[in-house]
């Protein structure tokens, strides 16, 4: 039953979004982490504030994927146990 749910899930524009909206600020972070302690960019003001935009960008992107990704996550797994309730309900109020 669970599976079924997470299939459909997953179908929607809204998980599709947030899923890759996580996997490139994930990314970014990596990408500005790696740029600021590896090479010499971080030694020019345009190359601080380089970093300093990928990171942003990446956390900008991450934070509301993984926000988005639980919310709707939480909220179907809400629907469906509320949906097994009622009709577990109307089965016993049929009896």
């Amino acid at each position: 039953m669970a599976k079924s749910a997470l299939d459909n899930v997953i179908d929607t524009r809204w998980f599709q979004w947030a899923r890759w909206g996580q996997w490139f600020g994930l990314a970014a972070l990596l990408s500005a982490m790696l740029l600021g302690g590896f090479t010499d960019i971080r030694q020019t003001p345009a190359g601080i504030a380089f970093v300093a935009i990928i990171g942003m960008l990446g956390l900008m992107s991450l934070i509301p994927a993984r926000f988005i990704l639980t919310v709707y996550l939480m909220r179907r797994e809400q629907r469906s146990h509320h949906g097994r309730r009622v009709a577990s309900a109307r089965k016993s109020s049929q009896r």
